[in-house]
Order: C-alpha cells, then sequence, then structure tokens
C-alpha cells in the first residue's frame, strides 16, 4: 500500500517546508496515499486499531493538533463522512480528490 514503508521521509517532506497542513488535509494525503476508499480499507490499514491514522496525522500536522480540544473526534469525522461504509457518508464528497495536497 501507498508510503507506509516511507512513511518517515514523507512526515520529512512536511516539515522540511516549515509549515504543518491542517488535520483535514493530511487525513485527505494519508487516505489517497494508502488508497482508502472505504470502511473496510480502513479496517484492513488500521487493523482495527485507529491509533496508528491518528499518530500520522498528529505527525503531519503537529500544530494544528495542539489546538484542537479533541482532534481523534475531528479526524473521525472527516473520515466518516468521506469513506464509503459509514452512516455518515456524504456522497456529494468528491473523493479521492482530483488536487493532491502535496
Amino acid at each position: 500500500m501507498g508510503i507506509t514503508e516511507n512513511f518517515d521521509e514523507f512526515v520529512a517532506i512536511y516539515r522540511h517546508k516549515k509549515k504543518d497542513i491542517d488535520i483535514n488535509k493530511a487525513l485527505v494525503q494519508i487516505l489517497e496515499t494508502e488508497s482508502i476508499k472505504t470502511k473496510q480499507d480502513l479496517e484492513k490499514f488500521c487493523k482495527k486499531d485507529r491509533s496508528i491514522l491518528y499518530n500520522r496525522v498528529q505527525s503531519i500536522s503537529h500544530t494544528h493538533w495542539k489546538i484542537l480540544k479533541d482532534p481523534r473526534a475531528s479526524i473521525r469525522a472527516k473520515y466518516e463522512t468521506i469513506l464509503k461504509g459509514y452512516k455518515i457518508h456524504d456522497k456529494r464528497i468528491k473523493y479521492p480528490t482530483t488536487n493532491p495536497t502535496m
């Protein structure tokens, strides 16, 4: 899958820019690079441990992470909205995006 093997390099690219991206952009970037499009894809990727995803998002957007009261809830709400298989999935959201954030 995607950049799993090179994740440290992926994070280094963002830190080199000295600028964080927000949590939502970080989440979408991770989902796109790991080819996660459904709830089942996410479960397979995380092996039912969402902290894998949360830690990756935090490492990319650590500044934004610190200012939110509950960043995990924000991430969860976003992926449940964009991934097929969740009750709150919004079919109007075009995912994966056509313009990558990198």
